[in-house]
């Protein structure tokens, strides 16, 4: 169980970059920037595949390679295009509230989906979690100026994004206990394999996002700040996707989705540290409750997992 806790962190770290980098990526919308981190995602995927997992082309692997297109859309363009537009409608402070419910609503689904512990026992570590993520985001419940249709509309396409990402990690936990934990004989499959294919269909759909919804010719022009968001998207695509995914599947082998669903608030402190680093500036007294609070309810639901499991 260990192991699996550090794979999940270790996924947290990854991820909280992501909220960072694209305020150096200057002069690219949010779309590009999100198309450019899933473009080298799926670079470095096909690269694996065609290098050294040419056998994930055999007819018997056919119907994981459906499925991963499904995944790929729900985990990377779905959720982050509901990301993007709740930014821009509503406010970031909104849209970091909204999706710092993910590990509630992972934790509750999931479990109600597998159901492998009682719900009582997670109303204390859900309770502190859910404060702490409201006094770092306090400021969230501001309008700043928008008009409330727009609010309106930031607000649904963020619950849509939080939704979208809480119905591809339950599935793809169910996934992985079923194909790659079990280990069918006639179709052997790895985690590896599984970032491959998912990294492999999400550049299919980063193409078809890309010629419909942007500039191509753009990115044929050398200049500083193209050279900027190529080498921001390798970062991301590599070690804020492609590393953190293959860290999270690890995790998920390892660990019951309530915990692993939990364990995702690491990805809101993470965020925070590295945000304050770029701002050269302490956290507020407010900020520090408010990710001690999310760390004890990490601590708390592990605590509680841990007594079921020997009860």
């Amino acid at each position: 169980m260990i192991s699996g806790i550090l794979f999940i962190i270790a996924a947290c770290l990854c991820w909280g970059a992501i909220f960072v980098i694209p305020n150096y990526l200057v002069g690219f919308g949010a779309l590009e920037i999100a198309l450019g981190r899933y473009f080298f995602f799926g670079l470095v995927s096909l690269a694996a595949l065609l290098a050294a997992k040419r056998h994930l082309f055999q007819r018997q692997y056919w119907h994981f390679w459906l499925k991963s297109i499904w995944y790929a859309f729900l985990s990377t363009i779905g959720c982050y295009t509901g990301v993007v537009y709740c930014i821009l409608y509503a406010n970031s402070a909104v849209t970091a509230l909204i999706f710092g419910m993910s590990p509630i609503t992972i934790a509750l689904c999931g479990n109600w989906v597998k159901k492998e512990y009682g719900f009582k026992g997670f109303t204390f570590p859900i309770s502190l979690m859910l404060i702490g993520i409201v006094l770092v985001n306090l400021d969230a419940f501001q309008m700043k100026g928008a008009s409330l249709p727009s609010y309106c509309l930031g607000l649904a396409a963020g619950v849509l994004s939080l939704a979208s990402w809480t119905a591809y990690t339950i599935a793809n936990f169910h996934f992985m206990d079923k194909y790659i934990k079990s280990s069918p004989s006639e179709t052997t499959l790895t985690n590896n394999d599984w970032v491959i294919m998912t990294g492999v269909a999400t550049l299919f759909l980063v193409f078809i996002f890309a010629c419909i919804f942007t500039d191509v010719s753009r990115f044929f022009i050398p200049s500083k700040e193209l050279t900027t968001f190529l080498l921001g998207s390798l970062v991301q695509g590599t070690i804020c996707t492609w590393l953190a995914f293959f860290l999270w599947n690890s995790g998920n082998l390892r660990l019951p989705i309530a915990l692993a669903g939990q364990l995702t608030i690491f990805e809101m402190i993470f965020s925070l540290i590295f945000v304050y680093l770029c701002e050269q500036r302490w956290p507020l007294p407010l900020e520090i409750s408010g990710m001690l609070l999310m760390t004890f309810g990490v601590l708390a639901a592990f605590k509680t997992l841990k007594k079921a499991s020997f009860s």
